[in-house]
């Protein structure tokens, strides 16, 4: 749910913006911002992934390539963090920031799964739901009937993987969620004039 701010508040933030003259650079830092984000969203957005390469000497190096969706996705992050003042004045600016946290939510809701323990040699589904890795573990109850006995013993099955096409379309999404924020917050830097008599993005 989105922070609410009264008049007084408003007011007490158009204060503690940072002015032209002082030694703290926040233009320049959004400026770096921008760039890097621009930067990380010319790449691929595809997930991490780990490259092996043989050397000379005929060992394997396994290097791990970092997913380009999540350095994309925190680049927006940390400009979001610097332009907190400037979206808490902005009427456009705390509406996207809204939206976007609206949009968050339900993307979460959509592809999160319970989270699973072990208790007792059972399956225990917790309510607290998560995002999981890529090729991560789940588990589920398995029956096994001895032949002799008939009595049923339950095993526990571990699987990898069962949720990977979903974890792809949660981050997919995402990165077209940050993009929506990105848009936004670029209208809100030319709305609070932060590059004015410099060339602009």
């Amino acid at each position: 749910m989105a922070q609410q701010y009264n008049k007084e508040d408003d007011e007490n933030l158009q204060e503690a913006e940072y002015h032209k003259k002082s030694d703290y650079s926040q233009a320049e830092m959004v400026r770096e911002a921008v760039s890097q984000i621009k930067e990380t969203r010319g790449k691929e957005m595809k997930p991490g992934y780990f490259n092996i390469t043989t050397q000379r000497d005929g060992s394997s190096k396994k290097e791990y390539i970092g997913d380009t969706r999540k350095e994309f996705i925190g680049s927006i992050e940390y400009l979001k963090s610097l332009l907190t003042t400037e979206i808490a004045t902005s009427k456009r600016g705390k509406e996207s920031l809204k939206k976007f946290k609206d949009r968050k939510d339900k993307c979460f809701e959509e592809y999160s799964v319970n989270l699973q323990v072990i208790q007792n040699n059972r399956v225990v589904i917790l309510k607290k739901k998560y995002i999981p890795e890529v090729n991560g573990i789940c588990f589920r109850e398995q029956g096994l009937q001895n032949s002799k006995t008939y009595q049923t013993r339950i095993e526990i099955i571990q699987e990898r993987g069962l949720y990977d096409p979903s974890i792809k379309m949660y981050w997919d999404e995402m990165v077209d969620i940050y993009d929506y924020l990105f848009q936004e917050l670029n209208i809100l830097i030319a709305e609070k004039n932060y590059f004015k008599q410099k060339a602009g993005f």
